[in-house]
């Protein structure tokens, strides 16, 4: 069962421990960045769903066009003299406010874990459907708590039928 935690809880957690999410390593983004090197096509905009502490985004702006995207709209007001490159979204990750194939990369760390299945395969298309040319997925679980491998989705050659079956089958395995 996902934990599902409403923006006023990320809120009472953001102000614990932002600090500490700012000044950790943004693994995450440098993970984004080889990625991106790899793929070999021009990367201009990026986003990142349920960024909070915007650490990751924040340092990919430096070289990038970054929307950071998150339900919770005070600890993105918190990042801004922080990060004050990076574009700023309260939104869900169920219902992005973005046209199709409007970003080049988009990426979240973490993000699922808080959603049910359903929920879960929501945000998958939605992130699919917004993004141009690489769409990543880092899972946080019990086994892989320090490095997070890679789900990798190049979302032109993929059918949300052929996404649909492939996330949901992986959810059986688990």
């Amino acid at each position: 069962m996902a934990y599902q935690l409403k923006s006023d809880d990320w809120s009472l957690i953001w102000d614990k421990y932002l600090n500490r999410y700012i000044q950790s390593e943004p693994k995450r983004a440098k993970n984004v960045e080889k990625l991106v090197e790899a793929l070999g096509a021009e990367v201009k905009t990026i986003i990142e769903l349920g960024c909070g502490s915007l650490r990751d985004g924040g340092y990919l702006s430096k070289n990038f066009e970054v929307f950071g995207l998150d339900i919770n709209k005070k600890v993105l007001v918190k990042t801004k003299g922080i990060y004050p490159k990076c574009h700023r979204i309260v939104a869900s990750a169920i219902s992005l406010p973005f046209k199709d194939k409007s970003v080049d990369v988009s990426f979240h760390s973490g993000l699922l874990i808080y959603f049910n299945n359903k929920d879960v395969l929501k945000i998958v298309r939605e992130q699919v459907r917004i993004t141009r040319k690489l769409a990543l997925f880092f899972v946080h679980n019990k086994t892989n708590l320090w490095e997070i491998p890679t789900v990798k989705i190049r979302s032109i050659r993929i059918s949300s039928t052929v996404l649909e079956d492939s996330v949901e089958r992986s959810f059986l395995n688990c």
